[in-house]
């Protein structure tokens, strides 16, 4: 048995989980989640069931049974620290526990179709701009992410992740204009009051209010191209995108310099990093 404990928001969650399954494919062991952490968690939920998983929750027995909490020595407890890509974790062949955000597509790229067919949304009965789906599947569309929230608000938070500059936008912007013919560039957020009073551009960037997180991940997939910001959101809406001659563009630095955080990984070698 695999358990992987859930936490953090939607592309938190699909990074735990694209790990764990990945790991259970290759062993053969069935795969558990534990999504106690979601109890007490107010501001984030479990977010998985949107999707066509293999949804099996771990019972508090068969938790007990791997790991006892805040015992980290035990060799069949695999908690990452710091961000950093740990190997190991491939290398997994006895029952487990995992804890960590396993944020580097390096855990699941050899089960990339499966991950991608698991991370289909169970049905569109959350679409309510059709419209502008339409308008997105019709154009060379670029998505634009500016990741607010808890970057902004949240002072623990804005001390690990900074919110991307409007220079990073603009490199971007400029990026996809030499490679692109004729882009439209729709932007993504979560907080659209935010964006329209500060994200500034000389290029027409539609700010779109879609109905809700299901929506901006759908059209973000959609778009043929991306910029990203230092979000696992986005992250998800680029990686999902089928486009084979996609262009994702990403912030060189993930977190900040404070966090001494490891981000070496996170950034897939095919997309373009620019600089904040």
């Amino acid at each position: 048995m695999l358990i992987i404990e859930l936490l953090g928001g939607v592309g938190n969650q699909l990074f735990q989980y694209a790990a764990a399954k990945a790991v259970s494919m290759r062993t053969g062991m069935e795969l558990k989640l534990e999504i106690t952490e979601f109890e007490d968690y107010s501001l984030r939920e479990y977010e998985l069931n949107n999707f066509k998983i293999q949804e099996n929750f771990a019972t508090v027995n068969e938790i007990v049974s791997l790991v006892k909490r805040r015992r980290l020595f035990q060799k069949n407890y695999f908690k990452e620290k710091t961000g950093k890509f740990l190997p190991e974790i491939l290398r997994i062949k006895n029952p487990a526990y995992l804890e960590g955000y396993f944020q580097s597509e390096k855990y699941f790229k050899d089960i990339e179709g499966i991950i991608k067919h698991e991370f289909t949304f169970n049905n569109l009965d959350f679409l309510q701009n059709y419209n502008i789906l339409e308008e997105i599947r019709q154009k060379n569309a670029v998505s634009i992410h500016v990741r607010c929230g808890d970057y902004i608000n949240a002072p623990e938070t804005a001390k690990i992740h900074n919110i991307c500059t409007m220079k990073y936008y603009e490199n971007a912007i400029k990026y996809i204009q030499k490679k692109v013919e004729n882009p439209t560039f729709y932007l993504f957020s979560d907080d659209i009051a935010w964006v329209v009073k500060n994200f500034k551009s000389n290029v027409d960037v539609k700010i779109l209010n879609t109905a809700n997180w299901q929506e901006d991940l759908y059209f973000m997939q959609n778009c043929k191209h991306n910029i990203i910001a230092n979000s696992s959101f986005s992250w998800w809406g680029a990686w999902l995108n089928n486009n084979p001659d996609k262009i994702v563009v990403a912030p060189n630095k993930w977190f900040s310099e404070c966090s001494k955080l490891d981000y070496k990984s996170v950034v897939p070698m095919t997309w373009i990093k620019v600089s904040v």
